[in-house]
C-alpha cells in the first residue's frame, strides 16, 4: 500500500491515495503535474480530485471542491499530494529482488 492521506468530513471518513492505474488515467486525461507553474489552480484541483479516485470514485467534483475549501494548511496538503502522486511513478524504477526466480537479465548486441 502506498502513502495515504486520511481525514473525516461531515462524519464521513476519506482516504486519498494514488496507484499506477490512477496516475496513468490522470495522464491519459491530460493531467501534467509540471503544469503547476503555468496552470496552478487547475493542476492543484485536478491533483486533489485525482486522489479521491482510488477509494471514492463516485464523489462529484463539486463535493470534492467543497471538501477542499475546508482543508487547513493547504501548502502542506499540496506538498503531500505531490509526494503521493510521485510514488507510483518512482515504482517504475524499482529493481526486483535478485532472488526473484523470474528475474530477467538482459543484454544488447550491436551488429
Amino acid at each position: 500500500m502506498g502513502k495515504q492521506l486520511n481525514f473525516t468530513y461531515k462524519g464521513q471518513d476519506y482516504t486519498l491515495e494514488f496507484n499506477k492505474r490512477i496516475v496513468k488515467s490522470m495522464e491519459n486525461s491530460g493531467f501534467v503535474v509540471q503544469d503547476f507553474d503555468k496552470r496552478t489552480m487547475n493542476t492543484m484541483e485536478d491533483l486533489f480530485k485525482g486522489a479521491f479516485r482510488m477509494h471514492h470514485k463516485k464523489l462529484k467534483d463539486d463535493y470534492i471542491e467543497e471538501i477542499l475549501a475546508h482543508f487547513s494548511d493547504k501548502e502542506a496538503l499540496w506538498s503531500r499530494l505531490m509526494e503521493m502522486y510521485a510514488e507510483p511513478q518512482a515504482e517504475l524504477f524499482d529493481e526486483p529482488d535478485e532472488d526473484d526466480e523470474n528475474l530477467i537479465k538482459w543484454e544488447t548486441t550491436d551488429n
